[in-house]
């Protein structure tokens, strides 16, 4: 019997005090089970039968769920040996009628009945797959899991709610549908009479007020059933007639254009020609003459045999194939990635025409969610690109699984031309393929199109590649077709081509031959288009205007004025963008919508990496804004915006904002000290985690989670643990290692040494005089020779090093009796705290206690006593350790012992100076600074900080009564 329909009720999910994984015998009888809460099942492996007492019977095979009412009995037994599934209870708590506004995403509200099916399986809702193991990696014994737990469960119930409410709409009984499915009832209704008469001169307003709701709750309702708003259904719907009428074959004259025009509904044939072009890339002409868009794209069979294979046949021609990065290695029917962070298969065949490559795709399941993508390779210089070659403008990226969390077809470093939510499970086989026709890329998910992007120019011609981001990733039955150029090609063929090879001066030459030749057409007005952007991109922009000037009032005017905001932006006249790239939005065709969004996501990156290098942020702000405002449906933009309010500590914004957008929400989270929330909700962000468990101090962690991950994403925190040695037999000449031991000089010898190694060297052995004088600009040259004011008017904004000159300067001030210099300088934001390097000894030791020391008694104590109750996982546990050590609260063994300890003897001389200075001990506390001195600059961190040493200088002096024989450092422009 069919499984029934089940209400959730109103409520807050709400973990029900047990869950846990059964590994059934072989000859283990069944079970009859009831319980008071829900009961929520996972079958991990094998298949499950529930019989309830009223004779329905649910099975569930493996990666399927079943959920079970409360008070519900019901016999469980395995259809087969080897039964083993998860099992959660959950209760729903009652909420008050007007919950916190911070839990309201997490209540069920009255009368919203979202019907549950009892069984489903994870291919039909994978984020409840992905919710539920995070749900399993929490142990209930864990210190300090309840909250956690609390938290998966809200995630998971979360994902159960959405996906049940989409089931519910195709699924429910009629008499317990909500208000808002009636809404959607009747909009159906509509729907089916505006597909049956297109033509009809269909008004909003009326339909809206036919429906008893407002014109907005009608695009709200139109756009979430159908992924578009009900003027673009309509629209959409009359060129689907056109394209019928397009087609129809009589015996009779075939109808014009104006008929065409007149029968779909359009009020001109203008208006029409200009709609179906920008919706279908062709003209209405082109097309009844068997352009673009006819049965020849719709119809894959012309495509012929494949031209190349992996692996290879007798009897079709064998490309080689080239590892570019990482590793694959060849088997009977593919091949498998073997390196971590990036493989990249290339066919070393240049393809000329419209091609296509297929495969099936295959994640191992040992590790998270990830890549089966495709690399289109506009560039025969590949070869020498290395790593560079993934973010390079002549690289698209179509790519199932980016960043393990969504699929879209990407170009530079962040540049998303289309978007999809989709994302591949691990253990499960794909059909992938992508296309390149002419200007479109599209790429396919098991027949279904998920990503699709149309280019300004031709996109073909170039290398087909194959990229995974972990090893074990299979890719079979690989096949790429290949149509050959056209025999008639366009009049613009040859400057075209000089176009794509950057000559732009014989491509502009070559344009207006062609506008000269056919003028007065509409093929004179493209050639003009794109002589005037040969010459724009040229530098010649005054030749480019008087050229575009020609067109104006044309179909192009929307593209010159794409480039104009371009021209605009390079120039930083913002005020001048912003108002028309809105103006431009607001009554610009769909693809010109579509390119717009692309631009300001290219502005707003920019923009967040300027931000992000020197603390500018109202431009950006004002970014952030036009998109929420004017486009914030165009997904493309999601990205960038999201790593925009990054840039701008906009952290909890974000998270609510773009949940989708993972990568970005596990940083905001760690940006927020919300760590164990990473590795709860993003298992399948392995980066992230990784970062979150070294950032917490539990490095040591990495090798049983992610073994994968062990190598190379694991060294920092096993240099913080101090396993330097180890480090070094695992990887001989590894930098950072070999400074830590205090072999910098091996480092400045080698000379395949990294610049960034080769500079901390160099600082560590006190030769940074030596550097390059490029390197005299970063923010440790500077810190190092002591420019205090020097680095903070260089990198005073920087998000990673923005404090650490401002505390130069409070240091300063402090050293010179100014209190109130000492505030101003060490003020930080809470939005700044956690994400700053070379941070915590000043902000949470030595700041509280210069204050202490201009006469903010209690200072210190104060300030560690707030970092042992709130700050217990910042900065790998060190500020901990440090405030636990003054205090008394740990000894020095304890403080020795943790677990990034590498450096701790060194932070433990200057918790030993301050604290027998609060104990008015001052020979004991110049002791502790003269021994902190004493140790080598490799034996305090992998990085050279000159601001405690300063602070040790300049207490001994102090402590000597200012007359000593002990003096500290000069330093420059303070």
């Amino acid at each position: 019997m069919d499984a029934p329909l089940v209400a959730l009720p109103a409520g807050i999910p709400s973990y029900g005090g047990s869950h846990g994984r059964e590994a059934w015998r072989a000859d283990a009888p069944p079970v009859r089970r009831r319980c008071a809460d829900w009961l929520f099942h996972w079958v991990c492996h094998g298949e499950a039968h529930w019989e309830l007492k009223d004779g329905r019977r649910l099975t569930v095979g493996a990666d399927g769920f079943a959920i079970i009412p409360p008070l519900v009995a019901a016999t469980l037994s395995q259809a087969q040996p080897g039964l083993v599934l998860w099992s959660c209870q959950v209760s729903f708590r009652a909420h008050a009628l007007a919950p916190p506004s911070g839990l309201r995403g997490d209540v069920i509200a009255p009368g919203e009945q979202v019907l549950v099916p009892m069984t489903f399986t994870a291919e039909e809702a994978p984020p409840v797959l992905d919710a539920y193991r995070a749900l399993s990696l929490l142990a209930p014994t864990e210190q300090g899991a309840l909250w956690r737990l609390e938290r998966a469960v809200l995630q998971l119930m979360g994902e159960v709610a959405a996906f049940a409410r989409v089931r519910t709409r195709s699924r429910a009984p009629g008499r317990v549908l909500g208000a808002a499915l009636r809404e959607d009832e009747r909009l159906v209704t509509i729907l089916r009479r505006i597909d049956a008469d297109p033509a009809h001169p269909w008004c909003v307003e009326d339909i809206a007020h036919s429906l008893s709701i407002s014109t907005q709750r009608l695009h709200v309702l139109c756009r979430a059933t159908q992924g578009t708003g009900l003027k673009a259904y309509i629209v959409r719907a009359r060129l689907e007639l056109a394209l019928r009428l397009l087609r129809k074959r009589d015996d009779g004259p075939a109808l014009s254009m104006r008929e065409i025009s007149e029968r779909c509904g359009f009020a001109s044939q203008h208006f029409f020609s200009r709609q179906f072009r920008s919706f279908f890339g062709v003209t209405p002409s082109d097309h009844r003459a068997g352009g673009a868009l006819g049965e020849r794209e719709r119809d894959d069979s012309d495509w012929g045999e494949p031209t190349v294979v992996l692996p290879a046949r007798d009897d079709v021609a064998h490309a080689p194939w080239v590892t570019h990065l990482g590793g694959f290695r060849h088997t009977d029917d593919g091949v498998v990635s073997t390196a971590m962070s990036g493989d990249l298969l290339v066919c070393d065949r240049r393809l000329d025409g419209d091609c296509a490559i297929e495969f099936e795709g295959i994640l191992p399941t040992e590790v998270p969610s990830s890549d089966l993508s495709v690399f289109w390779i506009r560039t025969d210089d590949w070869r020498y690109a290395g790593r560079s070659l993934e973010l390079s403008p002549e690289v698209y990226r179509l790519q199932v699984g980016a960043s393990g969390a969504y699929s879209a077809i990407m170009t530079g470093a962040r540049t998303h031309l289309a978007y999809d939510d989709f994302r591949p499970l691990p253990g499960r086989t794909y059909r992938i393929r992508a296309e390149v026709r002419g200007n479109r890329l599209t790429l396919s998910v098991d027949g279904r199109i998920r990503c699709e992007h149309r280019g300004l120019f031709p996109l073909v011609g170039g290398h087909v590649g194959l990229y995974a981001f972990f090893p074990g990733v299979a890719f079979r039955d690989i096949r790429i077709f290949a149509r050959q150029p056209p025999a008639l090609v366009p009049a613009t063929a040859v400057a075209d081509h000089y176009l794509d090879q950057r000559e732009y001066a014989p491509a502009a030459e070559q344009y207006a031959r062609v506008a000269t030749a056919h003028a007065g057409t509409r093929l004179a007005q493209k050639a003009r288009y794109r002589q005037g952007l040969s010459l724009r991109l040229a530098g010649r922009d005054d030749e480019a205007d008087q050229v575009w000037n020609r067109i104006a009032g044309t179909a192009w005017d929307e593209p010159v004025r794409l480039h104009g905001l371009a021209r605009s932006f390079a120039a930083a006249r913002h005020d001048e963008v912003l108002s028309r790239m809105e103006d431009l939005y607001g009554r610009s065709r769909p693809d010109t919508r579509a390119q717009i969004a692309i631009s300001w996501a290219g502005y707003a990156s920019a923009l967040t990496d300027a931000a992000l290098r020197d603390g500018v942020l109202v431009v950006l702000e004002r970014y952030i804004d036009l998109r929420e405002r004017v486009f914030p449906e165009r997904t493309t933009a999601d990205n960038a915006a999201a790593e925009a309010m990054l840039a701008l500590g906009r952290f909890a914004d974000l998270l609510e904002r773009y949940p989708r957008q993972r990568n970005a929400c596990a940083r905001a989270l760690m940006y927020l000290g919300r760590e164990d929330e990473v590795l709860a909700q993003f298992p399948d962000q392995p980066i992230a985690c990784i970062e979150a468990l070294r950032r917490v101090g539990r490095s040591s962690e990495i090798a049983a989670r992610f073994p994968w991950f062990e190598r190379g994403m694991a060294l920092p925190g096993a240099i913080m643990r101090g396993a330097i040695e180890q480090l070094l037999q695992a990887y001989p000449g590894h930098g950072q290692s070999l400074i830590a031991l205090g072999r910098a000089h091996e480092v400045l010898a080698d000379p395949g040494a990294g610049a960034i190694n080769r500079m901390h060297a160099a600082i560590m052995l006190g030769r940074e005089s030596e550097l390059e004088p490029d390197a005299a600009r970063d923010v440790h040259v500077l810190m190092a020779r002591g420019a205090w004011r020097a680095a903070f008017a260089a990198h005073a904004g920087d998000f990673w090093y923005g404090m650490w000159p401002r505390h130069a300067l409070a240091l300063e001030a402090a050293i010179s009796g100014d209190a109130h210099g000492l505030r101003e300088w060490s003020h930080v934001r809470p939005d700044q705290e956690l994400h700053q390097e070379h941070f915590h000894l000043m902000h949470y030791l030595i700041v509280p206690f210069l204050r202490e020391v201009l006469g903010e008694v209690g200072a210190t104590c104060a300030a560690c006593e707030l970092v042992v109750c709130t700050r217990r996982w910042a900065y790998g546990q060190l500020p901990w350790h440090n405030a636990s050590r003054v205090l008394g609260a740990i000894d020095d063994a304890r403080h020795l012992a943790q677990p990034h300890g590498a450096f701790a003897a060194s932070d433990l001389l200057l918790c030993h100076g301050i604290a027998y200075e609060l104990a008015s001990d001052t020979s004991a506390a110049a002791s502790a600074y003269r021994s902190y001195l004493e140790l080598p600059r490799h034996r305090r961190g992998t990085a050279y900080d000159p601001l405690p040493e300063r602070f040790a200088h300049w207490r001994i002096e102090r402590l000597a009564g200012h007359g000593g024989s002990a003096s500290g450092p000069r330093t420059a422009n303070r």
